[in-house]
């Protein structure tokens, strides 16, 4: 039998892979990473935490070894990493995807590339480049695609 330590040192090894890769990227521009929790849930081992750059977040989670949705904040508003490039008006472009049919429930890539690799290239050519040159377009579409989503739920 496996551990508790052990159980959980799978996706804390991961996510510090994931962050090794994007913070050279965030960091010069002033994003930092905190790790919010490493535990167990229903679905087993996790562990998530966020960068941040106030009023901005970009969360990541890790369940096991697999990187969970992206999920995108600016104050209080929160989306994921589909409804942020479709109100950027750049799903075309993006190289991952959240597949939502509930057989798969997993992150994709447009080109067969690996996960880490297209959320990195997104980051850099989508989504790091609004937020430093049109922070604006960032504030609405993470608002716009949050009020969409509330909507969806019948919430006001």
């Amino acid at each position: 039998m496996t551990g508790s330590s052990e159980y959980l040192r799978e996706p804390h090894e991961t996510l510090q892979e994931i962050v090794a890769r994007l913070d050279p990227i965030l960091n010069p521009h002033g994003f930092h990473f905190d790790t919010e929790y490493n535990a167990v849930s229903s679905s087993g081992p996790f562990e998530n935490g966020h960068y941040e750059r106030s009023p901005i977040r970009i969360g990541l989670i890790v369940r096991g070894t697999h990187l969970g949705c992206p999920i995108y904040e600016y104050g209080k508003h929160h989306i994921g990493h589909n409804e942020l490039l479709e109100h950027l008006g750049r799903a075309e472009d993006a190289l991952l995807r959240f597949d939502e049919r509930l057989d798969k429930r997993e992150l994709v890539t447009k080109d067969g590339r690996d996960v880490v690799d297209a959320l990195v290239a997104d980051i850099e050519d989508i989504i790091l480049p609004t937020i430093l040159d049109d922070r604006k377009s960032f504030k609405k579409a993470v608002k716009a695609a949050h009020r969409k989503n509330l909507a969806e739920m019948g919430i006001k």
